[in-house]
């Protein structure tokens, strides 16, 4: 049987970075699922592209589907007959099933006599249900935010502008709205003329004289060489949380990754190192660089993309918008250092934190409770620390740069006298931000980041923004996760529920405690078990009272008791004192009555 290789590209106006890897995700299971349901024989299938192709490739795909017998259920014999002639029923199955009355055989089955049919499935052509493959194929993705483009009605996450698609050297004409597959690309995206693809070989063949790198984990390895070999040659580094997310961001910005070293004026390396960092990365999307432990070097490296690109001409541009940009963000931080704080807390009045939750001013004070539950005593401490943990949302630098809440938070209260411990709590509090992250180093830190979730999980909860398993659109599962994050590894010495009801009571709404409470220890224990821990013994350490730290050390014990021969035997007399004491109401001990010395021993220690 003849076999050729399969090729689709589609040609799209440029791409978010965040939409290429889902959609090569989604490329690569929706047609795996498609070929296979239509028992499409082939090889291996490569999902690859970039920010302007997305590109799937089959190779040895059979010219022919394999013939294969099926054997069809139909009705019971006495719907399919009426006195020994087949009725409307009957035809009806037939002509669906692409049968005929030849292949009708009546059989017993445990319901009784029915109809059956053997019908003999492939043995055609592949090429019209490679069409409808990939017909269906571009009708099933999605992205985060799509758009319309013309009057088809078809949505996506950009204008797609051309379609290639060959099986072999013939063209399988496939269309997706207005576009019609073809077989021409367009590796050079300002060129007016495409160039024409004979077969999927002469595609890639195309694609590397263009220099276009298809994959994008050699994207990826040819950026990490670069900045590498930049970071050796200046004795400087990439901060590593910068360094990965623009690695993973910037691989699916370019097809030709290029490297382009920028500098820039000394003076600005005087602005606090995360805004720095913020402004080029999310800003410029350039590579910072960090000189011993904390200077910030003044040079960046961006990478431009294109075989062809003038690195000149990218320096001079790329530089006037970093200064720019650094200018933009010297003048927030000297307008913001002119203001007391106070000023900022008082502007929390005019910020809401959710419908029908009040103001960030009125979360203050039940942050407060929370933070006394933690501490104990409400001092002048947790009193600041409540009213200033937020207060930096009011800020320019923040309103520009959100991504340094806490951070810009922490400095400002140092600049303006604010205790350490409380400056560090507050540029603490927003850790972890995302699962596996670091969470607060500081004691007051870890309540603030707690109390935090735990309060907005509880308001939301409230208003009703539950989250589902499509959707999340508040955080709230967020959230929790990063909250068992700070449980798991801190197991701060307090009682959950004590927190949760604490919170719902500013709500009167202190019936949602079981649910809520029960949607924190879900993502906590799942932390837990994500650490290897083991899950039987964890289902017998989550008891009341829901402490962290005292879960740990029942599982710590239960552990260590699992490895002794006498586990089962001590499960089996506390499952008799259970049952024992059942029925039983609380009454005093009375010591006299002891007749051995273990009971005495026993009641010492529990008096203890």
């Amino acid at each position: 049987m003849k076999r050729k290789n399969f090729l689709v590209e589609i040609g799209v106006e440029d791409l978010p970075a965040r939409f290429v890897p889902q959609l090569l995700a989604q490329l690569k299971e929706l047609f795996e699922k498609e070929l296979s349901s239509r028992g499409i024989i082939c090889g291996p299938l490569e999902v690859t592209g970039t920010h302007r192709r997305l590109v799937v490739f089959v190779k040895r795909v059979a010219e022919k589907r394999p013939v294969r017998t099926e054997v069809l259920q139909g009705p019971p014999e006495k719907v399919a007959f009426k006195n020994g002639k087949p009725t409307e029923t009957l035809h009806g199955f037939l002509k669906a099933k692409g049968a005929t009355l030849r292949d009708v055989e009546v059989r017993d089955t445990p319901k009784g006599r029915y109809v059956f049919v053997k019908v003999k499935r492939g043995g055609d052509h592949a090429l019209p249900h490679l069409k409808e493959a990939v017909s269906h194929v571009l009708s099933s993705l999605s992205t985060p935010k799509s758009m319309r483009w013309d009057d088809s009605g078809v949505r996506f996450g950009r204008p797609v502008r051309y379609l290639l698609c060959l099986y072999g050297t013939q063209v399988v004409p496939v269309e997706w709205g207005r576009v019609k597959a073809g077989r021409i690309t367009y590796p050079d995206r300002t060129a007016r003329r495409g160039v024409r693809v004979e077969d999927p070989s002469h595609f890639f063949k195309l694609m590397r004289e263009h220099g276009i790198i298809l994959s994008p984990e050699k994207r990826r390895e040819h950026i990490e060489r670069c900045v590498k070999k930049v970071s050796n040659n200046l004795r400087v580094h990439v901060p590593p949380a910068v360094r990965e997310a623009l690695l993973n961001e910037v691989a699916y910005m370019t097809e030709h990754p290029v490297c382009v070293m920028c500098t820039f004026d000394e003076r600005f390396t005087s602005l606090p190192a995360g805004l720095i960092f913020s402004v080029l990365h999310h800003q410029v999307r350039a590579f910072p660089f960090v000189k011993g432990k904390e200077k910030v070097y003044p040079a960046a490296l961006f990478i431009a993309d294109g075989k062809n690109t003038k690195k000149s001409l990218v320096r001079k541009g790329v530089e006037r918008v970093i200064r720019a940009r650094l200018e933009d963000a010297e003048f927030y931080l000297k307008e913001d250092l002119k203001r007391p704080l106070e000023e900022f807390v008082e502007a929390l009045k005019g910020i809401n934190f959710g419908e029908g939750l009040g103001t960030m001013w009125e979360r203050i004070e039940r942050l407060s409770s929370l933070f006394e539950i933690c501490v104990g005593e409400r001092n002048e401490r947790i009193t600041a620390l409540a009213r200033l943990l937020d207060f930096d949302l009011t800020t320019n630098v923040v309103s520009e740069f959100p991504e340094l809440h806490g951070y810009i938070g922490g400095i400002y209260a140092r600049r303006h006298g604010v205790e350490e411990d409380v400056a560090r709590a507050i540029e603490e509090h927003v850790y972890p931000r995302f699962s596996g992250d670091e969470i607060p180093s500081s004691e007051l830190g870890i309540v603030a980041s707690m109390c935090d979730r735990i309060e907005s999980i509880c308001g939301h909860m409230v208003a009703g923004h539950r989250p589902t398993a499509e959707a999340d659109p508040f955080g709230v599962r967020r959230s929790a996760i990063t909250l068992a994050e700070v449980l798991v590894q801190a197991c701060p010495d307090v009682d959950l529920e004590a927190l949760v009801k604490e919170s719902l009571r500013y709500f009167s709404k202190e019936e949602l405690s079981g649910e809520v409470l029960s949607f924190i220890l879900q993502r906590f224990k799942q932390a837990c078990i994500s650490r290897g821990m083991k899950r039987d013994l964890l289902e017998a350490s989550f008891i009341y009272p829901y402490n962290p730290r005292t879960i740990k050390m029942r599982y710590e014990a239960l552990e260590r008791l699992s490895t002794t021969p006498t586990l089962r035997e001590t499960a089996v007399a506390v499952k008799r004192l259970n049952n024992i004491l059942r029925n039983q109401s609380p009454g005093e001990v009375s010591p006299s009555l002891f007749s051995k010395e273990e009971e005495e021993e026993l009641f010492a220690q529990v008096e203890e």
